[in-house]
């Protein structure tokens, strides 16, 4: 583990604080698992705390906050809460150097368009969302057996890491790929799901570009803490627990997060 790790991040002069959103459609174990994993891997050097609409909402914190991460849990809620100035805010902190991270529907919320299990006319999102640090879409599901507010269509798909093309188990349950990458210059693949074949629809996590800051939007929970809640998910995930570790190290290297041993 990267307990002896300590990060900084050159993005915001003087950030200390890393915040993670925790508003309405956040899912609570998402938001927990979020704050635990990157309280472990950034060490003592940083806070980090819940944040909320009515925070973001002002820009108070903006100066201050090396990380804003929006964690699992459903972007239409975050839609209807962040609506204004908090959107606006988020979007000025980012292009302004600042560093977003999205989880899942954190990571649908920061692309242009989504695509959210199109044709099922039980759960069908399909909307231009504000952030846009994406500019393409992002699709899902990509793996069958979504169910909302349930882990019952869970499952631990492997991703393919960009240029090493080493291979990790990751938590899955309903997240999105993101289409035709390879069209954006601001947009760089950072790993791929597998078993998905169609290389225009199998980027798993993507690193973007956004004036002088960052994005890094993933589909995948690389973030959760796997429990035997889950025993098929926690004996695929758990062993390899050490290198997604490293793995998210090197990809807050990428956000230029300096990580000092």
């Amino acid at each position: 583990m990267l307990t002896s790790t300590a990060v900084q991040c050159t993005g915001m002069a003087h950030a200390s604080k890393v915040l993670v959103y925790a508003g309405n459609g956040t899912a609570q174990h998402f938001v927990e698992d979020t704050i635990l994993t990157f309280r472990r891997l950034l060490g003592d050097g940083y806070t980090v705390t819940k944040a909320y609409a009515l925070d973001l909402a002002s820009r108070a914190w903006m100066n201050s906050t090396s990380m804003l991460i929006i964690p699992g849990g459903r972007a239409s809620p975050y839609a209807a809460d962040l609506d204004g100035e908090a959107n606006s805010n988020i979007i000025d902190y980012v292009k302004e150097g600042g560093v977003y991270v999205g989880f899942g529907a954190g990571s649908y919320y920061a692309s242009h368009r989504t695509e959210f299990e199109k044709g099922n006319p039980k759960y069908e999102i399909v909307r231009d969302l504000p952030l846009g640090f994406y500019p393409g879409i992002c699709r899902g599901t990509v793996f069958p057996g979504f169910q909302y507010d349930s882990a019952e269509g869970a499952k631990s798909p492997d991703i393919v890491a960009q240029g090493t093309e080493k291979t990790y188990p990751a938590y899955y349950n309903g997240g999105g790929a993101f289409i035709d990458p390879d069209h954006y210059p601001s947009a760089r693949v950072l790993a791929r799901y597998k078993d998905v074949e169609d290389p225009t629809a199998n980027a798993a996590v993507v690193l973007v570009k956004v004036g002088d800051g960052s994005a890094l939007l993933s589909g995948v929970h690389v973030e959760y803490i796997p429990t035997m809640e889950h025993p098929a998910i926690y004996k695929h995930i758990h062993p390899f627990q050490d290198d997604i570790d490293v793995l998210v190290r090197g990809w807050l290297q990428e956000l230029n997060v300096k990580i000092s041993k």
